[in-house]
């Protein structure tokens, strides 16, 4: 009996001597587990990684929540960005619609620039040819071929003027 006395004794010191970290079952031998298991310390080893396992799992079911919540963020921002793309697209086609209506209208209102002028120079023609026409009838010497060249001048310019006056209108519809 005194053996297992002795042995009891060891195995009681040796339990006071451990702590729950050295408490490690897959190492240490039989007599450190029986120690660790007498002691109390394998139980508190235990104990520890069910409360760090227990937290560790709290911790996932947050990160969770959290992942979650910022895919459902990202999915809704993602969204938006697609909108305003879209929007940004359809800004452009207007701009585009625009650009091209500007630039009929520029070239419109330079042709009809160009055929003001046009028809301005064809009027100070006329006129010079009306000042002609009236400085050689105001002659009172005027023979009959002169006559009817004054004449035919006249109804010229009287054509020409109607031509023109027709642009003119034409050029303001």
């Amino acid at each position: 009996m005194n053996k297992y006395f002795l042995l009891a004794m060891i195995m009681t010191l040796l339990g006071c001597a451990t702590t729950p970290e050295e408490c490690d079952p897959s190492a240490g031998g039989f007599i450190k587990g029986v120690s660790c298991k007498v002691s109390g310390a394998y139980d508190e080893r235990i104990k520890q990684r069910e409360e760090t396992l227990s937290d560790l799992q709290k911790q996932q079911e947050l990160l969770g929540t959290a992942k979650g919540k910022l895919e459902t963020e990202y999915t809704a921002k993602s969204q938006l960005v697609v909108e305003e793309r879209e929007e940004v697209r359809q800004l452009g086609i207007q701009l585009n619609d625009f650009q091209a209506r500007l630039d009929s209208v520029v070239t419109r209102t330079r042709r009809e620039q160009n055929q003001q002028q046009a028809l301005l120079t064809q009027l100070a023609n006329l006129q010079a040819k009306s000042r002609r026409l009236k400085a050689a009838l105001a002659q009172t010497s005027l023979t009959a071929r002169e006559y009817e060249q004054a004449k035919r001048e006249n109804e010229q310019l009287r054509a020409e003027l109607n031509v023109l006056m027709e642009k003119a209108t034409a050029a303001q519809m």
